[in-house]
């Protein structure tokens, strides 16, 4: 199985005015047990202006162009890091006795004049399928990359507090349809049950501006709920986010 380096293969093309994702690695294999097609995304920042028509960059985009640098070189190791350790658990199980798939493959979830969030999707499949995406964001303001953390004062008991919106939202959901099965205390679930979101959790804005908590598949349900994702209404958060 080996990498093959895809330049030229540009998954989207500009986005926005400083950032763009191109397929950087590209991985297949199958052989009678066993299948992978990976997509390793690189995050680039432009240097230069797209269009000829914009002489010189102005000096407040001068001055985030080495933020964003640092930003998207963080992300890239991130990414090779974290699929280069799934690559080597799938690489090691070729000689075994095992019948299993790889896919990951990845997004462009927004891109404004001041946010970018790139997806990361992983699906294993052995016997039965593991599914989970990590996010990474990047404040085009200020060049930096962001986690669910940096979007909150530092005082502020946001993991908490989001944290009872979620479990709510789980009761809630679990009373208007008995399908709905989620890891809360008082269900008679061995395996633990969710208490609270972690400083990184997983996240991105919807189109309304909220913020969107997303759980991996049998991180806080049964596998059959899939991936799960929970709005956090602005009414919740709005105090506690920076000015």
């Amino acid at each position: 199985m080996s990498p093959g380096i895809a330049h030229a293969m540009e998954k989207i093309p500009v986005l926005g005015s400083i950032i763009r994702v191109v397929t950087f690695e590209r991985y297949e294999f199958e052989d009678d047990r066993h299948y992978a097609h990976v997509e390793i995304p690189k995050v680039e920042s432009e240097s230069e202006p797209a269009d000829e028509g914009m002489s010189q960059m102005n000096d407040k985009q001068q001055d985030m162009d080495p933020a964003i640098s640092d930003s998207t070189n963080k992300i890239n190791r991130e990414i090779t890091d974290y699929t280069a350790s799934i690559l080597n658990d799938f690489k090691s199980s070729l000689d075994e006795d095992t019948v299993k798939s790889l896919n990951i493959d990845y997004e462009v979830v927004t891109d404004t004049d001041t946010w970018f969030t790139l997806r990361l999707n992983i699906l294993e499949i052995q016997g039965s399928g593991y599914q989970q995406s990590k996010y990474y964001h990047i404040d085009k303001i200020t060049g930096r990359q962001v986690t669910l953390a940096d979007l909150f004062e530092e005082d502020t008991e946001y993991i908490t507090i989001i944290s009872e919106n979620i479990k709510g939202q789980m009761r809630k959901q679990m009373e208007a349809d008995e399908g709905k099965v989620y890891f809360l205390e008082g269900n008679d679930m061995s395996g633990g049950y969710f208490d609270t979101i972690e400083a990184d959790q997983d996240f991105y804005f919807n189109e309304n501006g909220e913020i969107v908590i997303e759980f991996d598949e049998y991180e806080v349900a049964p596998g059959y709920m899939g991936i799960v994702s929970f709005t956090i209404p602005k009414s919740v958060t709005e105090a506690l986010l920076k000015r």
